[in-house]
């Protein structure tokens, strides 16, 4: 019995975005959503060939449909914002073990009246492991937030941690001991945390990816 694959996974990203416009509102629909979820392979590329397809196409939805993908990478993997929210902003924590950088997630802030204070993040927590799986690598920031914002709000999700004093990025030894953390995410329309979304920070971003 074959793998059943998701919709566009034999597709590039290029082929997907071309066809955004194509077929009935169910097709395009299908075709959104699978762009979706490819963004976190390369978004710095998605953009650039999302921002192409939007300011070339005469139609106004595949226009407002590159919008919302553009905006939504923006909300992902710069301002770490996904549907799905635990109330931590997420950055880099460097780790250099003498030959080799990496990196790990790090939480840099958490926001009260969250599943993630419920939970007992705090600022300057590694996130090392979430649902088992080694938060450790040279993307680590964008492939742990991509993952949470595909978690549906109300799925319990489990964290390991280990807390640096340092809550910004610098390598060094992380002596704490493991912390097990359990939440589940929420809407951000339920939770009473503002975005940190701009539209003039957002039209900047759009343009730096002006592939001109």
């Amino acid at each position: 019995m074959g793998t059943c694959l998701p919709v566009g996974a034999e597709k590039s990203l290029e082929e997907l975005i071309a066809k955004i416009g194509e077929g009935t509102s169910a097709d395009r629909n299908q075709t959104t959503e699978a762009i979706l979820n490819r963004l976190g392979e390369d978004p710095d590329h998605a953009a650039k060939v999302l921002r192409i397809a939007n300011q070339s196409s005469d139609d106004p939805e595949v226009r407002a449909r590159t919008r919302s993908l553009l905006e939504q990478t923006y909300r992902i993997y710069e301002l770490g914002e996904g549907v799905g929210v635990f109330g931590i902003v997420v950055g880099w924590f460097l780790d250099h073990n003498g030959t080799e950088l990496t990196s790990w997630p790090l939480v840099v802030q958490v926001a009260e009246g969250t599943p993630a204070k419920s939970a007992g993040f705090r600022a300057g927590d590694v996130i090392i492991n979430c649902n088992g799986k080694d938060c450790r690598g040279i993307n680590s920031r964008n492939d742990l937030i991509m993952r949470l914002s595909k978690i549906s709000p109300g799925t319990e999700t489990a964290f390991q941690v280990r807390f640096s004093d340092q809550a910004s990025a610098s390598s060094t030894d992380l002596k704490d001991q493991k912390r097990d953390l359990k939440a589940a995410p929420m809407v951000r329309k339920d939770l009473d945390i503002p975005s940190r979304f701009k539209s003039n920070k957002f039209k900047k971003w759009l343009q730096s990816q002006n592939p001109n």
